[in-house]
């Protein structure tokens, strides 16, 4: 098994557009940062290359009240939503879309909630088209401030173990045969879940996930989520605490 010997302060694993803010933030904060994408692709396709770039809080503008938005999650999310990340997440909306157009980020109004949209938008019908509009052009931005900020994206790694080690968190990528192991004292999971994998839905979410209408461009199976689960005192994050009859079980039956 080779062994990364370039030290790091954090592991960002996943390179869509939660990963690439996490790893630029803490690159920012003058940490040695490294990134590991699945895909070997220089253009990987990932949700936030597919999305159509609108930021919102249960189609409200992200810029609204605090209380306003966190009644929003616990509306929408029938009171399940853990307190402190929805209280968070509407805390920070505001905060976030500043700190993004700091980072060049270009954002446009298209009015409603679509206050805050990437650009340039596209909105002329369905389908994947993607290259040169907003998702795609904030990664590939958010890519070359990381470069600058000395931040590293390794593509083709994905990562099959991790394991809390004396100096931190160890992430194993590629096969068990050749692996390769990094280690840092703090690692960021942003590899999207798992909700392309039906598996993984019916054991934590619903029994029935093939009755379920998911928007996703089916890229999450969870692998690094099955990795986790293994980890020692790690497995609350994942363990299916929440019925079918509280999370959605009236959709998917």
């Amino acid at each position: 098994m080779a062994e990364a010997n370039v030290q790091h302060d954090v592991i960002v694993i996943g390179a869509g557009i939660a990963g690439l803010v996490a790893a630029n933030r803490a690159a920012q904060l003058g940490k040695r940062v490294i990134v590991l994408e699945k895909s070997k692709e220089e253009k990987y396709l990932c949700n936030s290359r597919y999305t159509y770039g609108t930021f919102h809080i249960n189609f409200t503008d992200v810029a609204a009240d605090e209380d306003v938005l966190f009644g929003k999650i616990e509306a929408c999310s029938e009171g399940l939503a853990r307190k402190d990340l929805a209280r968070a997440i509407a805390k920070d909306g505001r905060r976030l879309m500043q700190w993004l157009k700091s980072e060049g980020i270009d954002l446009v109004d298209l009015g409603g909630y679509q206050t805050n949209v990437l650009a340039p938008p596209w909105r002329k019908g369905f389908g994947l088209t993607w290259r040169g509009y907003g998702g795609d052009v904030a990664l590939a931005r958010l890519e070359e401030n990381l470069r600058q900020r000395q931040g590293r994206i390794l593509r083709g790694m994905r990562a099959r173990a991790l394991k809390l080690a004396s100096s931190g968190i160890e992430v194993e990528t590629g096969e068990a045969e050749g692996a390769t192991k990094f280690k840092a004292p703090s690692a960021v999971i942003a590899d999207g879940g798992f909700q392309a994998d039906f598996d993984m839905i019916r054991a934590h979410i619903c029994s029935a996930p093939e009755r379920l209408l998911a928007r996703n461009g089916g890229f999450h199976q969870g692998a690094t989520s099955r990795a986790f689960e293994k980890v020692d005192d790690a497995t609350v994050m994942l363990s299916p605490t929440v019925s079918e009859k509280k999370a959605g079980g009236r959709g998917c039956k």
